[in-house]
C-alpha cells in the first residue's frame, strides 16, 4: 500500500504541474483567439467597404455604357456613352435634315437653270430678247439705207426725209451700242451662270454623297456600336457577378466570427475546471488518507480529466468550425479574387483595344468603338466644311448677278426711250414722204411698219425683261436666303458635332479612369484579404496547442485509471462509485449547451440542466 500511495502522490504532483502548464497554454490560446478574432473584426468593416466600393465601381462602369435601373447614379447622364452617342447621332441627322433643303433649293431654281432635258430656263430668255431686237434693228437699218437712196433721188423734195433717214441711222447705231453693252453683260452673266451651275452641281454631288453613303455608313456604325455597348455591359455584369460570388463568404465569416465569445467562455470554463482540480489535489496527502478517500479522489480526477479532454476536443472543433473555417474562407477568397484581378487586367486591356487572348482584337473593344467614330467624324466635318465653303462662295458671288441684271435693265430702259423717239420719227417720216412725188407708197408703209415693230418689240421686251428680272431675282433671293440658313445650320451642326466629339473623348477618358478605379478597388480588396489571411494563417498553431493539452490530460487519465485498478484489486472490489458533490459543483458552472451536453454524456450519474441548443447560461 505504501508503494501505491507514493505512486499516487507522484501522479498528483506531476498532474498539478501539468495543470498549471495547461492553464498557461489555455490562457495563451485565449490571447491568440482574441488577437485573431480581433483582427478579423477590425478588418471586416474595411473589407466590406472595399467590397461595396468594388461593386459600385463596376456598376458605375456599367452605367457609362447603358442605362440601368439604378435609382441614383454618380454619372452625369451627359457622359453616358449611349447618351453621348444618341446626341451625336441626332446632330448628324440634323445635318442630313439641313441638306434636305437641297430639294427646296432645286424647286426654287427650276426656272433659273436648265433641267435634265436641256429645256430652256427663264434665264436663257434674256438672250432670246436680244436676238429678237437685233432682227428688228437690222430691218430698220436696211430701210434707213434705202430711205437715204430714195431721198437722194427726190432731190430738194427729199431733203427733209433725208434728215429723218439719218436720224434713224443714228438712233439705230445708238441702239446697237446698247445691244453690245447688253451682250457684254449677258456674257458676264453667262460666265457667272456657268460657275453658279457648276457650284450647284458640285454641291449637289457632295450633298448626295453625304445623304446616301455617309448616312448608311453612320447608320451601320451606330448600330454596331449600340450592339457593342450592350455586349460590353453584359461582360461587366458577368464580371460583377463573379466578384459578388467570390466575396459571398465574407457574410459567412461575419456570422462565424460571432462564435468568439462562446469559444472564450468555454476556454475560461476549462481553465476554471483545471484551477478547481488543482485546488482539489494540491493539499491532498495520500499517506494519511484512507483507501475510500483515495478511490473517491481517483474517480474525481479521472472523470475531470476525461471531461476536460472532451471539452478541449469540443473547443478545437469550435475553432475548426469558426476560426479555421474563416481562414479557409479567406484563403479561397484570396485565390478567387486573384483570378478576378487577372480577369480585370485582361478586361482593361480588352477595353483599351489590346489582345483578347486569342491573338486577335475584338470589334467591341472600347478603343475600336471610339476609333471608328473618331475616323468618321473628321471625314463628315470635312465634307460639311466643303459644303459650307460652296454656299459661302455662292452667297458672296451674288453681286455679279445683281449688278449685271441691273445694267441690262438700264439698257432696256434706254432702248425704250429711243423707241419713243422712233414714234415721233414715224410721224415726221409720213409727212415728208408725201412731199416726195413718184415714191412708192409701199416703201413708206414698210418704214412705218418696221418702226412700229421696233416700238412694239421694245415695249414687249421691256415688260418681258422686267417680269423676267423680277422672277429671277425673287427666286435667286430665296435661294440666297435658304443658302444662308443652310450655311448657318451646317456651321452650327459642325460645331455641335465637334463638341460631341470632344465630349466623346472626355467620356472615353472618364471610362478609362473608371476602369482604373475598378482595378484599384479589386487590387485593394485582394491586398486587404491577403493581409488578413497571412496574419491569421498562424491560427493552426492553436490546433497543436490544444492537442498537446489533450495528450497530457489523457496521459494522466490513464495513470489515474491504472492506479484506481490497483487499489480496487488490493481491496477486492470490481468497481467504485465515487461521491461527486464537488464534480457536481463544477458542472453547474458550465455556461454553454455543448459543455453541459458533453458533461451529461460523460458523467451519467450527475444531474445537469442541459438547456436548449440555442440558449446559453449566464457567465460565472
Amino acid at each position: 500500500m505504501a508503494k501505491s500511495s507514493q505512486v499516487f502522490q507522484n501522479i498528483i504532483d506531476d498532474l498539478n504541474y501539468s495543470l498549471k502548464h495547461n492553464i498557461e497554454s489555455l490562457e495563451d490560446i485565449i490571447d491568440k483567439t482574441e488577437d485573431f478574432y480581433g483582427l478579423i473584426s477590425n478588418r471586416l468593416p474595411e473589407i466590406e467597404e472595399n467590397i461595396d466600393e468594388t461593386i459600385e465601381e463596376t456598376k458605375l462602369l456599367i452605367n457609362y455604357f447603358i442605362e440601368t435601373d439604378e435609382p441614383e447614379s454618380e454619372i452625369d447622364t451627359n457622359f453616358q456613352m449611349n447618351e453621348v452617342l444618341e446626341n451625336l447621332e441626332e446632330k448628324i441627322h440634323q445635318v442630313y435634315d439641313s441638306l434636305s433643303a437641297r430639294d427646296k433649293v432645286s424647286e426654287i431654281l427650276d426656272d433659273f437653270i436648265m433641267d435634265n432635258d436641256e429645256e430652256e430656263a427663264q434665264f436663257m430668255e434674256v438672250l432670246n430678247l436680244i436676238e429678237e431686237l437685233e432682227e428688228v434693228l437690222s430691218e430698220l437699218e436696211d430701210l434707213s439705207i434705202n430711205a437715204i437712196i430714195v431721198s437722194a433721188k427726190a432731190g430738194k423734195d427729199g431733203a427733209g426725209f433725208r434728215v429723218i433717214s439719218n436720224e434713224i441711222n443714228r438712233l439705230a447705231a445708238n441702239i446697237k451700242d446698247k445691244y453690245e453693252f447688253i451682250e457684254e453683260s449677258i456674257l458676264t452673266l453667262q460666265k457667272w451662270y456657268q460657275g453658279f451651275t457648276g457650284d450647284l452641281n458640285e454641291l449637289g454631288t457632295i450633298e448626295e454623297n453625304i445623304s446616301s453613303n455617309y448616312r448608311m455608313e453612320i447608320k451601320e456604325i451606330f448600330e454596331d456600336i449600340l450592339d457593342s455597348l450592350q455586349t460590353i455591359a453584359d461582360m461587366l455584369k458577368d464580371f460583377m457577378g463573379h466578384i459578388q460570388q467570390s466575396v459571398e463568404p465574407i457574410y459567412d465569416i461575419i456570422i462565424l466570427a460571432q462564435n468568439q465569445d462562446i469559444i472564450r467562455q468555454n476556454l475560461e470554463n476549462l481553465i476554471e475546471i483545471m484551477l478547481s482540480t488543482q485546488q482539489e489535489i494540491k493539499d491532498f496527502e495520500v499517506a494519511n488518507s484512507e483507501e475510500e478517500v483515495i478511490l473517491n479522489k481517483l474517480v474525481f480526477i479521472t472523470e475531470v480529466l476525461n471531461l476536460s479532454k472532451k471539452l478541449m476536443n469540443n473547443i478545437l472543433k469550435q475553432l475548426h468550425d469558426s476560426l479555421f473555417t474563416i481562414q479557409e474562407e479567406f484563403t479561397q477568397m484570396s485565390s478567387d479574387l486573384n483570378e478576378i484581378r487577372e480577369d480585370g487586367e485582361q478586361l482593361s486591356l480588352f477595353f483599351a483595344g489590346g489582345s483578347n487572348g486569342s491573338g486577335s482584337t475584338d470589334k467591341v473593344s472600347l478603343e475600336l468603338i471610339y476609333q471608328r467614330l473618331i475616323d468618321f467624324i473628321p471625314k463628315l466635318t470635312s465634307e460639311l466644311e466643303g459644303i459650307e465653303d460652296r454656299y459661302s462662295h455662292l452667297i458672296s458671288d451674288k453681286a455679279v448677278f445683281y449688278e449685271n441684271m441691273n445694267k441690262i435693265q438700264d439698257q432696256f430702259s434706254d432702248i425704250s426711250g429711243v423707241a419713243g423717239q422712233f414714234n415721233k420719227i414715224k410721224l415726221l417720216a409720213k409727212i415728208e414722204f408725201t412731199r416726195m412725188l413718184g415714191t412708192k407708197k409701199d416703201f413708206a408703209k414698210d418704214i412705218e411698219s418696221a418702226i412700229k415693230d421696233f416700238i412694239d418689240s421694245s415695249k414687249y421686251n421691256q415688260q418681258a425683261y422686267n417680269d423676267l428680272k423680277e422672277n429671277l431675282e425673287t427666286n435667286y433671293s430665296q435661294f440666297i436666303d435658304i443658302s444662308v440658313e443652310v450655311k448657318n445650320k451646317i456651321n452650327q451642326s459642325t460645331q455641335t458635332i465637334a463638341d460631341s466629339e470632344e465630349k466623346l473623348l472626355l467620356t472615353k477618358q472618364l471610362i478609362k479612369e473608371a476602369i482604373q478605379a475598378l482595378q484599384q478597388s479589386i487590387d485593394g480588396l485582394v491586398c486587404e484579404i491577403e493581409t488578413v489571411n497571412q496574419q491569421i494563417d498562424e491560427c493552426y498553431t492553436l490546433q497543436d496547442q490544444g492537442e498537446e493539452i489533450i495528450d497530457s490530460l489523457e496521459e494522466f487519465e490513464c495513470k489515474a485509471l491504472q492506479l484506481k485498478e490497483d487499489y480496487l484489486t488490493k481491496i477486492g472490489q470490481d468497481d467504485w462509485v465515487g461521491h461527486n458533490e464537488r464534480l457536481q459543483e463544477l458542472m453547474n458552472e458550465f455556461t454553454s449547451y455543448l459543455e453541459r451536453k458533453t458533461a451529461q454524456e460523460e458523467i451519467t450519474d450527475l444531474e445537469i440542466d442541459v438547456g436548449s441548443e440555442g440558449g446559453e447560461l449566464t457567465l460565472f
